[in-house]
């Protein structure tokens, strides 16, 4: 174990600047932290963890750290600065997965969302959901928030860690004629007929997807006419289930009729 007692250390100074996405991109890093992501990440990705940073104050607390790749520990006041979120948990840098650009000749596969989301805590969201409700993969558009910024990675339980991710082009370069969107002023996704593989373009919180801007196809779910609009992310996540349950429920009709 190491120990860390200035704020001019040359490690302390990276640690600092890979909690905004300007050092996430030039270290290729990123911080993690809170109670249950951290036991999860050094158990199912422990192959990511490049660093572990303890608080000098807590380090005795039942944290199974014991031949863990490089641990360091910090004086109270420089690990609560790190510990932006407040988790008092041990904090883990960790190298971040290389993400693959998006192959757009390629048809797509089962449900892919597409996003152009800035907010981080909203992509982090989405990103769980689409964990949680089986999405295939999730193209991030250039419009989007980091994906391994540490407000994703907290509001994703992790999920970021693990659902494929791609990288694609701007909300405004798009030419896939074959793309959905999401969209208040489109058709009822309930009574849509969708396509078995498809994309589905989240756009971004308050702005939604340009009206200049493909896609043609656009889906809206109805809500009551005093709520203007609903959370990004909580419109994707109704609209990934509606999709996936529409489709869960055509399958059960058929087999039934069979």
């Amino acid at each position: 174990m190491r120990s860390i007692l200035s704020q001019q250390n040359p490690n302390y100074k990276r640690w600092r600047q890979i909690l905004e996405t300007r050092g996430i991109k030039k270290f290729t890093q990123t911080m993690v932290s809170g109670r249950k992501i951290v036991p999860e990440v050094l158990q199912q990705q422990k192959e990511l963890v490049r660093e572990i940073l303890v608080n000098s104050e807590t380090m005795a607390k039942p944290w199974s750290l014991e031949d863990q790749k490089s641990l360091y520990c910090l004086e109270p006041s420089h690990f609560k600065e790190l510990d932006t979120l407040g988790t008092e948990a041990p904090l883990l840098v960790l190298d971040i997965p290389k993400v693959k650009t998006w192959n757009p000749d390629k048809p797509p596969q089962g449900l892919e969302l597409m996003v152009a989301m800035s907010d981080p805590a909203n992509l982090g969201a989405v990103i769980r959901s689409a964990e949680a409700f089986d999405v295939s993969k999730v193209i991030l558009l250039s419009e989007s928030a980091h994906a391994f910024h540490p407000k994703v990675t907290k509001t994703s339980s992790g999920s970021n860690l693990r659902i494929p991710l791609v990288r694609g082009p701007s909300i405004k370069g798009l030419s896939d004629q074959s793309l959905w969107a999401l969209d208040m002023h489109g058709e009822d996704l309930r009574k849509a007929h969708l396509p078995e593989n498809m994309r589905l373009l989240i756009g971004e919180e308050g702005q939604g997807v340009p009206k200049d801007t493909l896609p043609n196809h656009r889906l809206s779910i109805p809500i009551a006419p005093t709520v203007e609009s609903l959370n990004a992310a909580v419109a994707a996540s109704l609209a990934i289930y509606q999709i996936l349950s529409s489709r869960a429920s055509g399958k059960a009709s058929a087999i039934h009729a069979d």
